[in-house]
């Protein structure tokens, strides 16, 4: 599994954002608005990390501690494990790998960005964080 250190080498503009303890996430409760548990990877960066933008083009929503039920019902219909690629010329397709996975592969170049724009996140992608 690739972890949340991966992701920080590639794109190391998110450092600063990391939380120094986990942020306290109720994934518990998160499951059970969801009925399913979610990756281990994707629980690992809402320890560490509120939801982030990668140059300004890809949003990564993460819950927020006291949030998790409004999270769950934001994103229920579009949470897919394996990861699920949505562009905006509706190309639809599946990634392997987990959501850590997929974001390492864009940003250093190994992984299919079918409907993606090539240059979006770059190499080297500004990132913002949302409170939370």
């Amino acid at each position: 599994m690739v972890n949340v250190t991966a992701l920080e080498d590639v794109a190391p503009a998110m450092v600063p954002f990391r939380s120094e303890t986990p942020r306290g996430v109720d994934f518990a409760a998160v499951s059970s608005a969801l009925g399913s548990d979610l990756p281990t990877d994707f629980k690992e960066l809402a320890r560490h990390y509120p939801t982030l933008e990668f140059d300004g083009f890809l949003r990564v929503p993460l819950p927020r501690p006291g949030a998790e039920t409004a999270f769950a019902d934001g994103i229920r219909r579009e949470l897919e494990i394996p990861v699920v690629v949505s562009g905006r010329n509706d190309d639809w397709w599946e990634f392997p790998g987990g959501a850590i996975a997929f974001l390492v592969g864009l940003i250093d170049g190994s992984a299919e960005r079918r409907g993606l724009p090539g240059d979006v996140p770059s190499r080297h992608p500004a990132v913002r964080a949302f409170p939370g």
